[in-house]
């Protein structure tokens, strides 16, 4: 007869004592930190890290809508470092009026847009509720949803719309700073 082991403790042991699985869980836990800091899930721990808004380039637009136009198409030179762009899209060409849009993050943290177009205004100009001077030139100010102003003006057969929910001050900044081209 063979003898038996002692109740409560196993015949055959595995090897592995509990700091060695202790030491498995801590590479394993330092793998997938690493991972995370070295990722763009990184975020996930640092969401300071993330940029407040995409900021875009605009030019290839403004070419564009300038190559298409049948008018001069206008676009914003000079403003300063606080405004970043955040849209950009042209259209037109091929007997289509040429429409161009600049979205930007104003230096206050609002939004302002150009959206400009060598077509026909059409009733959008009908609602005048005043004029407001830029630059000693009337543009017509309409109200926008959501608290947001347009300026608008028509140039040599091109309407140009500068609007957003930044203040007039802002708005007539970016209207001031356009250029035809």
């Amino acid at each position: 007869m063979s003898e038996s082991a002692p109740v409560g403790t196993a015949q055959v042991r595995s090897g592995h004592a509990p700091a060695d699985m202790v030491r498995a869980l801590f590479l394993v836990a330092a793998f997938a930190v690493a991972t995370l800091l070295i990722s763009p899930a990184r975020t996930l721990l640092f969401p300071g890290n993330r940029p407040a808004v995409q900021v875009v380039g605009y030019a290839d637009q403004v070419l564009a809508a300038r190559e298409f136009s049948r008018d001069p198409i206008w676009a914003p030179t000079g403003l300063g470092p606080g405004w970043r762009a955040t849209s950009a899209r042209d259209s037109g060409g091929g007997g289509a009026p040429t429409t161009l849009h600049i979205g930007f993050v104003t230096p206050s943290g609002q939004y302002a847009a150009l959206e400009e177009t060598d077509g026909p205004a059409g009733p959008f100009l009908a609602t005048v509720l005043g004029t407001v001077a830029v630059a000693g030139s009337a543009w017509v100010r309409h109200p926008g949803v959501d608290g947001a102003t347009a300026l608008v003006r028509t140039v040599h057969g091109v309407t140009l719309v500068v609007q957003g929910t930044a203040g007039l001050a802002e708005l007539r900044a970016l209207a001031a700073s356009l250029q035809k081209g």
